[in-house]
């Protein structure tokens, strides 16, 4: 109970860089974990873009998030005996996010910025796009079971909940033919 306060306490300093809220507004804020032992439906997603399948990038479902947001989260969300034993507090975020979630499937992906131009088919060196975007990515449209794979209702919620915003679908990185570079199961 303690580190449910604690954590909840914690989460009104969290927001994303570029989001602005009042202290009122990130004080209404309360996460507890997501109940994994209570049934809950497949979350009802956002209709993919119309030109998904024609489209040469997949695309991810997901949230806007910065390195130092994910790692503040790891931070509160983790007692402080753990977060000093920690030597990459990025991924005690991603870690402490799963837990907190129960969803396992989740993951940090690298996406094209909104509105960023597709980049040429080379992605290293000067041909590296420089508009990205990291995202907690929930889904794929990579293939049928990677889509199919997708949070419960409850989880989305809580997503939605914590980022204070409806998840949108950001276009991958690389090309459809490049997906295996993704080290995404």
């Amino acid at each position: 109970m303690a580190t449910t306060q604690s954590l909840r306490r914690a989460m009104n300093d969290l927001k994303l860089e570029d989001k602005d809220r009042s202290d009122q507004e990130r004080g209404q804020l309360m996460l507890y974990p997501v109940d994994i032992k209570i049934s809950s439906m497949p979350a009802q997603l956002p209709p993919l873009p119309p030109d998904y399948q024609t489209h040469e990038r997949h695309y991810t479902l997901g949230w806007r998030i910065t390195n130092s947001w994910v790692r503040n989260f790891g931070l509160q969300a983790s007692s402080r005996d753990v977060a000093m034993r920690t030597s990459n507090l990025f991924w005690l975020g991603l870690k402490q996010l799963k837990w907190w979630s129960g969803y396992k499937h989740l993951c940090s992906f690298t996406t094209l910025a909104d509105g960023a131009p597709i980049p040429p088919r080379s992605t290293t060196g000067e041909d590296a796009p420089s508009q990205t975007q990291r995202i907690i990515a929930v889904t794929f449209s990579a293939t049928r079971e990677l889509l199919k794979r997708r949070p419960t209702q409850a989880q989305y919620d809580w997503f939605v909940q914590l980022f204070e915003e409806e998840p949108i679908w950001y276009r991958d990185l690389l090309p459809k033919d490049r997906w295996y570079l993704h080290d995404v199961e």
